[in-house]
């Protein structure tokens, strides 16, 4: 097995092929990579996932960061694969442009 995984298009890559690169070869993800060695399981009811995943996104929404909210849902993406068909982690499938406002009621979006 390739020992690292990009962290937005999910690929695996050896050391060889990250060699001296500065990003990902693939898509040019300039973050950080995951070293497969640490994928665990972990049981946890699809609704505790929910609230981490919505909490999680409510704080990366307003990050002006685009690579940190193309890792957010690259992993998100990840964790749906694994998910009964249907259920929804997050409030958006996708990044949004408007920021919310964590003071408010969660989905609340600020104009």
């Amino acid at each position: 097995m390739k020992p690292i995984r990009c962290m937005t298009c999910r690929t695996l890559l050896d050391e060889k092929e990250i060699k001296g690169e500065l990003c990902c070869p693939i898509c040019g993800y300039e973050g950080l990579s995951m070293l497969t060695e640490y994928d665990v399981n972990i049981n946890i009811n699809c609704f505790e996932l929910r609230l981490l995943c919505v909490w999680a996104e409510s704080i990366v929404l307003n990050m002006k960061d685009k690579n940190s909210k193309s890792a957010f849902y690259s992993v998100i993406n990840a964790i749906k694969n694994q998910l009964p068909e249907n259920f929804e982690i997050t409030m958006f499938d996708e990044p949004q442009e408007t920021p919310l406002d964590i003071t408010a009621p969660v989905g609340t979006l600020l104009n």
